[in-house]
């Protein structure tokens, strides 16, 4: 279904007339031009299947690859009194239970088989996603333990005696993804190679390695990747191109309260050469990196702003500024401006940043260079159990590019599809 105009947040209306002063300043001889407003997108609800009785979906990640379309997350508990059941994120009570959807064009949608064994595997929700050759890999997880703990564990197809893929599981030792050492783990990639995961250990940046999804195996202090005397390190994010797993993230070097901006090439996984990468005294990091128009664009937070970073033959250059970082407390409460997710279409680019008490979405058609907001096709609030992902769609042939957006509120579930191709 079409959406009626939604009345453009102030924030956003604010930001983009913000971003064009900038631009203004820079250019004072020249006769002012209207600042570009947010850009309306001709957005569409899907509809997933009905949960089972008694319960509500919840979407918490996405992923595309070869045709196939997927939303991961989980099935929770609907309250007897109408509200849903507390501490949903991660799976933090035991109403939860895994989930994922799948479609081959983004508009009729079933439901993958899952199987979870483990205690907390049944309990857990799906929030990561990565795909190739139409084969999901899933990382779920649920709190909980005497340290209450994320206890993590990855999802693999099996295919069952009659036939059916079954989204299934995977037996690991508790140390794999947590134990001791374990600071987080982060988000899932698919490449060539395999799949490749991102996270952090006592020893600092760490990535997780499987050919298949089938069974992970982790790469921790790894010379260069984790930390030395003279800087800490932090893995967010990661993309493979050119022949090589690019991780993206930060440095904290000693002495130094702030981060700066870092990155990591390797062609296996396992033995990393630094990259270099603009840095200000700001605090600025590269958090999110997707696939666009030949090369690697990644975003992360920039002093004040967010910012894009893109990836040239000498090493990562910033580019585009856009929205705010700065967040105003609420009820005496504080929150934070992070980059959330970051989908590549074709040569556009749309990035979702929790910009304090609401996500946000943001449009760049010259792979990073420049920004407009986009008008949500809900209301996006941040201020709880939210949670926002979208995924990018090349076109092909007379198909648009287009981008799978799904939003929870905590409460309710939606997932929305738009092309971005006009938008240039």
């Amino acid at each position: 279904m079409a959406f009626p105009r939604r009345a453009i947040p102030p924030r956003l209306a604010a930001a983009a007339a913000a971003i064009a002063l900038v631009g203004l300043s820079a250019a004072c001889t020249n006769e002012p031009s209207p600042p570009p407003g947010p850009v309306e997108l001709a957005w569409r609800e899907v509809t997933l299947p009905p949960p089972p009785e008694g319960t509500r979906n919840v979407l918490a990640g996405t992923a595309f690859c070869d045709d196939h379309w997927f939303i991961v997350g989980g099935h929770d508990l609907v309250g007897t009194d109408g509200a849903d059941p507390d501490e949903e994120w991660l799976g933090t009570d035991d109403t939860m239970d895994p989930a994922a959807w799948t479609s081959r064009d983004g508009q009729t949608w079933t439901a993958l088989p899952v199987a979870a064994h483990s205690y907390y595997g049944v309990r857990s929700l799906l929030w990561g996603a990565a795909c190739r050759d139409g084969t999901l890999v899933a990382l779920g997880g649920k709190v909980g333990g005497a340290h209450g703990n994320p206890r993590m564990a990855s999802y693999h197809p099996v295919r069952a005696a009659d036939g059916t893929e079954v989204l299934t599981e995977v037996d690991a030792s508790f140390e794999l993804f947590g134990g001791p050492k374990a600071t987080n783990v982060g988000r899932i990639t698919a490449g060539p190679p395999g799949y490749l995961i991102v996270g952090n250990r006592s020893a600092g940046a760490a990535v997780w390695l499987s050919p298949t999804g089938e069974a992970f195996e982790i790469i921790e202090g790894a010379p260069v990747l984790s930390d030395s005397p003279e800087r800490a390190t932090w893995a967010a994010d990661a993309a493979y191109h050119d022949g090589e797993w690019i991780v993206v993230g930060a440095v904290v070097l000693t002495g130094r309260p702030d981060r700066d901006p870092a990155a990591w090439r390797s062609s296996d996984g396992r033995t990393w050469t630094a990259m270099t990468a603009d840095a200000t005294p700001d605090y600025d990091q590269l958090s999110l990196v997707a696939s666009v128009a030949g090369s690697l664009t990644a975003i992360g937070t920039h002093g004040p702003t967010f910012r894009a970073w893109r990836l040239e033959p000498d090493g990562w250059r910033a580019t585009g500024r856009f929205g705010s970082t700065h967040v105003e407390p609420r009820d005496g409460q504080l929150t934070s401006a992070i980059p959330v997710d970051l989908a590549a279409a074709g040569d556009h680019l749309v990035a979702v940043v929790k910009a304090g008490w609401t996500y946000e979405l943001w449009l760049s058609a010259d792979a990073g260079n420049s920004w407009r907001p986009v008008v949500s096709p809900t209301d996006m609030p941040a201020d709880g159990d939210q949670r926002v992902a979208i995924t990018g769609i090349p076109g092909g042939g007379e198909a648009p590019d287009q981008v799978l957006l799904v939003v929870d509120d905590g409460h309710t579930a939606h997932a929305y599809v738009t092309s971005v191709t006009a938008m240039s």
